[in-house]
């Protein structure tokens, strides 16, 4: 089978596949992180799943569920987290796409601001609940936790499901997840670096590039926790820090910049 499909690069580095079928006037939105359990440790699992759930509680210029407009508007929607990814899926009418994509483009970029003490411990509960529910209280339901740990050593990352131990669960604080999510909506940490550093002229081909800035981990994480701020071009590190083995570069106007991080965010 095969299915026709556009694909582009944007400017920030997000990937996007069109495919277009006009039998219904549906959209379906699927947007997709390259982050999972697979970038926890042990002590410090079930983040990426909890971070599902918060994805949900509201962004700064929608501080609230994110379900009821959608909704409202005809759609279907949910998230979902592997060892592998996180995705957040809506089913629309055409008429209701651009508000899909706001929604998404906000809690991509502004999670934080809206991020509460009280919505945290909520959706830590409501996981927890979960666990219980799905593995605990379930026949059989701890299998795949005992294969997974059988099969895998404990440094590797699939030695844990994504829902995660209770016991970290339960010792997680907010302050704990703050650095995990600053990490991978990572925001103005890239402009506060370029900030010290003089226009250098434009650069289209990062071969080309003539000046380069660069900073520690230590300044990308004191400029986040300066300015809370999310950017969506952010995605454009990401990409990197997965596929240079920890080295990101950013291109952005006049300016590169280009800074160190290590690729498991989690830690």
């Amino acid at each position: 089978m095969q299915l026709p499909y556009t694909k582009r690069t944007l400017g920030n580095g997000l990937d996007v596949i069109v495919h277009e079928d006009h039998q219904l006037p549906m959209v379906a939105v699927n947007v997709w992180y390259h982050v999972g359990s697979k970038n926890e440790r042990l002590g410090r699992t079930g983040f990426a799943h909890l971070f599902e759930h918060l994805m949900f509680e509201g962004s700064a210029h929608h501080d609230h569920g994110f379900f009821p407009p959608l909704q409202r508007a005809g759609g279907l929607l949910n998230g979902s987290t592997s060892a592998d990814r996180t995705n957040y899926w809506e089913v629309v009418p055409t008429g209701a796409l651009e508000l899909a994509l706001w929604m998404e483009s906000d809690r991509m970029g502004f999670l934080l601001p809206a991020l509460t003490e009280e919505k945290f411990n909520n959706q830590r509960d409501v996981v927890i609940n979960e666990r219980r529910q799905n593995y605990e209280n379930r026949p059989y339901g701890l299998a795949g936790m005992a294969l997974s740990a059988a099969m895998f050593p404990p440094e590797h990352p699939y030695h844990w499901l994504t829902i995660g131990s209770a016991d970290d669960l339960r010792a997680t604080s907010l302050d704990d997840l703050k650095p995990v999510i600053t990490k991978n909506e990572l925001i103005r940490l890239v402009n506060k670096g370029l900030e010290l550093r003089p226009l250098g002229p434009s650069v289209h081909n990062v071969m080309a590039a003539t000046s380069t800035a660069s900073c520690s981990a230590e300044d990308v994480a004191k400029a986040v926790s300066q300015d809370q701020a999310l950017s969506i071009r952010i995605l454009k590190l990401a990409k990197h820090l997965y596929r240079r083995h920890g080295r990101a570069q950013f291109l952005g106007g006049q300016r590169t910049m280009q800074f160190e991080m290590p690729a498991r965010i989690f830690h």
